[in-house]
């Protein structure tokens, strides 16, 4: 049996990728040049967390207990540190709206994917 989630729940999935994004890249930057100014070209981050979070939300409505939907968080923030350097590095081999989007959530979407199908395995023993 299925535990439901509320779509309101999946729309803050949504949404908290969304904003997540800009906000850790920004604050990489700021960290980094504590005396530069940022424009506001961290949203350019927000596509990305936006598909993202797509997927996330997705495949956490559909996962078919606690236990996976669990595996597909996880999935996503052992993704995260090479969403953030390929979101970085997308910008730099693609156009920077092209790029940073797709460098960015492909490691995110397969992080969740595989975190999805690990416990969809882990659900059937």
């Amino acid at each position: 049996m299925k535990n439901e989630i509320k779509p309101l729940h999946l729309f803050l999935v949504i949404g908290a990728s969304t904003l997540l994004w800009p906000l850790i890249h920004y604050l990489v930057f700021i960290l980094r040049f504590p005396d530069g100014v940022m424009q506001p070209s961290a949203l350019i981050f927000a596509p990305m967390g936006a598909i993202a979070g797509g997927f996330l939300a997705y495949w956490l409505k559909e996962a078919q207990s606690q236990q996976q939907r669990l595996l597909v968080v996880l999935g996503y923030l052992v993704a995260s540190p090479l969403a953030f350097i390929g979101s970085l590095g997308g910008g730099l081999v693609l156009s920077p709206y092209i790029g940073p989007t797709l460098f960015g959530a492909l490691p995110l979407i397969l992080g969740c994917f595989f975190g999805f199908q690990l416990g969809k395995r882990f659900s059937d023993n």
